[in-house]
């Protein structure tokens, strides 16, 4: 939501990416950084200013709403077609950011030094545009519900009930009785806070309300100019969202797509909607249309928007059409798509959708080609287009034949040993960690090939130089280890778990081995994670991560440390942590604790977006009626912002999909390649 700056990482910490300081955020959206400031010192130039409130996230003074956002046309290219905007540009006339306060980090003041937050090299980042698809929270829920009558389930909560079908058929009901009337009612109501009207949007997209694309098609054209920008331009993206997979809808994103008239994020959001309609299933030739339509805006030298221009290239990699690669691999290796130069951003998304293509796989000389073209970006001095190109190594070798794929965990290597120095680029090496990851974690993966990724990420984890890629080690291995069986798993556990139990100092680089551990589900850890959940002088943020580790492994007997937690109320997000933890052990105290700390009227806008990413993806059918009495607010209790926030609840909890449609646009996504529109659509839950 525009003002809307922190939320949470429904199944880690509260983290995630860059936006700009005055854009910011709508559409029922979340922001994904680490909690604090990033000092000035820790950004690159392309990077966006840091939060203007440095990290901090207050509930605005009135105690209500969002500011609206400024109008204008994003993010202008600049003189030299690319780099670095003007500091003011796209952000409201906000000018170059102020550095934060002495209470923000990162700056010092006198004598006194503030606390030092965390730099965009940060395994936070990472791990919060990734953690959905990852840990799957909602598939994690429902195969557990069978028989353990647990009292929790992932589409809701009937007294006695522990079979899964009936569960999902009584919350089905009460989606249909109780939340479809509200959504359509708040959707239909331009009189609201365009915030809230935009979180019923979105609501009706992700229940999968195929009735109301009518009124989303109405609310995009926005012909008479009934409705706030924020909510044509969501109901843009509800389109993709709701995956209508027709001819006429994606001729008609393509209209708003290629008007020049039209706002430009309505531009923006139609492209990123036909791309999340491209799937394995898709009508024969749709493909084609769509690509020729995305094509021409690539390629066209007169579209002055580098907004709109990387996101058709966004809405290529999404829309996965093989055919498309010779042309993507001719505009990487030429630097430009026709008569039109690509920059290193755009050329940064051009690397990014041959690893998108390729991430479902590719056969015969197409991996070989996409493979060999990425390598070469290595050598190049285009950064953004390296960074890229490493995530792009990692989503394309996994399916690949066994020597693409001994040749990319050895390129990736490479990557690693002459990037590792202390002068050079630290966040090439991160993407590489996670790439062997990503490689090695792959089901598929020969036992060769996984057996040399994880020792180049056992050797940086041990030897490494740096926090930070240690930290990003760590994760790797954490992901690597994820399918394998317990024997396997737990000599990784062990060097993971001992290094742990020694270390002490850096909260965000033991937050990473915390996860790690979680992911690896290693038991054997439970009581060294236990003592640091129970520590109360230990960092909160380091708690709420053992918290979550702990719900990831299983450990019964972690029920009742975290729920000694939930009764913590002097920090509400540790609570929020406690919840999803507690969640995760299908323990039915959370959606209780949840919906109290919703309802609390000092609860910051960082807690409120928390609770309601909680809420939706744990799916209980409890929480719906608070919700409901939330969003329709007929005694006039709460602020928009919460509002807002509970109808993206609701309509998370109607989502039928395990993974939301949305993670596939952060999914491996080089988060450093910051445009306005891509920033604002990565916040949205």
């Amino acid at each position: 939501m525009r003002g809307l700056k922190l939320v949470l990482s429904a199944v880690s910490l509260l983290l995630a990416m860059p936006l700009a300081g005055r854009t910011a955020f709508a559409h029922g959206g979340q922001y994904r950084g680490p909690a604090g400031e990033v000092p000035p010192d820790s950004r690159q130039p392309e990077d966006p200013p840091p939060p203007e409130t440095g990290g901090g996230t207050p509930t605005p003074p009135d105690g209500g709403g969002t500011p609206t956002p400024p109008d204008g046309g994003g993010t202008p290219t600049p003189p030299d077609g690319g780099g670095t905007p003007d500091p003011g540009a796209g952000t409201g006339g906000g000018g170059t950011p102020q550095p934060p306060s002495p209470s923000s980090g990162g700056t010092k003041t006198g004598k006194t030094a503030a606390k030092k937050g965390p730099s965009y090299e940060s395994w936070l980042f990472w791990w919060n545009y990734n953690k959905d698809e990852i840990i799957n929270l909602k598939k994690h829920l429902r195969s557990g519900l069978a028989g353990s009558g647990s009292g929790l389930g992932l589409s809701g909560l009937a007294e006695g009930t522990d079979n899964a079908a009936e569960v999902q058929n009584i919350t089905a009901k009460a989606i249909e009785q109780r939340v479809v009337p509200i959504l359509q009612e708040v959707a239909r109501n331009s009189k609201l806070n365009f915030d809230i009207q935009a979180s019923g949007v979105i609501g009706l997209a992700k229940v999968g309300r195929k009735d109301a694309i009518p009124l989303l098609q109405e609310i995009a054209k926005n012909g008479a100019g009934s409705y706030h920008k924020v909510v044509e331009e969501t109901a843009c993206l509800s389109l993709g969202i709701m995956q209508e997979r027709t001819p006429q809808m994606r001729q008609f994103l393509a209209d708003i797509a290629t008007d020049s008239t039209a706002k430009f994020r309505s531009r923006c959001f139609a492209l990123y909607a036909l791309g999340l309609l491209g799937e394995q299933d898709a009508a024969a030739g749709s493909y084609a249309d769509s690509f020729r339509t995305l094509k021409s805006i690539v390629s066209n030298p007169s579209e002055s928007n580098r907004d709109v221009t990387c996101s058709a290239l966004v809405a290529i990699g999404l829309l996965g059409d093989k055919a498309s690669i010779p042309e993507l691999l001719q505009w990487l290796n030429e630097e430009k798509a026709g008569a039109n130069k690509l920059p290193d951003l755009q050329l940064s998304y051009v690397a990014a959708a041959l690893g998108k293509i390729g991430q479902p796989g590719l056969s015969g000389p197409d991996s070989r080609e996409v493979v060999d073209a990425l390598k070469d970006q290595l050598n190049k001095k285009n950064r953004m287009t390296r960074y890229s190109s490493v995530i792009g190594l990692g989503q394309v070798a996994p399916q690949a034949d066994e020597k693409i794929q001994k040749d990319c965990v050895m390129m990736l290597t490479q990557v690693i040993k002459s990037d590792g120095k202390a002068t050079s680029d630290t966040q090439t090496v991160n993407f590489a960690l996670a790439s062997l990851g990503r490689i090695a974690g792959a089901p598929s993966c020969p036992e060769a090939v996984r057996s040399k990724a994880i020792e180049a990420l056992g050797n940086e984890f041990m030897d490494g130089k740096k926090t930070l890629t240690k930290s990003f080690a760590a994760l790797g291995i954490g992901i690597a280890g994820m399918n394998l069986n317990e024997s396997e798993k737990a000599p990784l556990a062990e060097k993971i778990s001992q290094v742990l139990a020694k270390s002490s100092g850096d909260v965000e680089q033991r937050g990473a081995y915390v996860i790690a551990l979680g992911l690896l589900k290693d038991i054997r850890s439970a009581p060294l994670l236990q003592s640091l959940l129970a520590e109360k002088g230990l960092d909160k943020q380091l708690r709420g991560t053992a918290a979550v580790a702990l719900g990831l492994i299983g450990d019964s007997s972690a029920i009742e440390p975290v729920r000694r937690v939930l009764k913590e109320k002097e920090d509400q997000k540790l609570r929020v942590d406690a919840a999803i933890a507690a969640g995760l052990l299908k323990d039915n105290q959370a959606v209780g604790v949840l919906v109290e700390i919703l309802q609390d009227p000092k609860s910051s806008q960082f807690i409120l977006g928390s609770v309601a990413q909680a809420l939706g993806q744990i799916g209980d059918q409890r929480a719906i009626e608070p919700l409901a009495l939330i969003l329709t607010d007929e005694k006039d209790q709460y602020p928009d912002l919460t509002r807002a926030l509970s109808a993206v609840a609701l309509g998370q909890i109607g989502d039928k999909t395990d993974v939301p449609v949305m993670a596939r646009l952060s999914r491996d996504v080089n988060y450093r390649a910051y445009y306005e529109a891509i920033g604002e659509v990565l916040t949205i839950l």
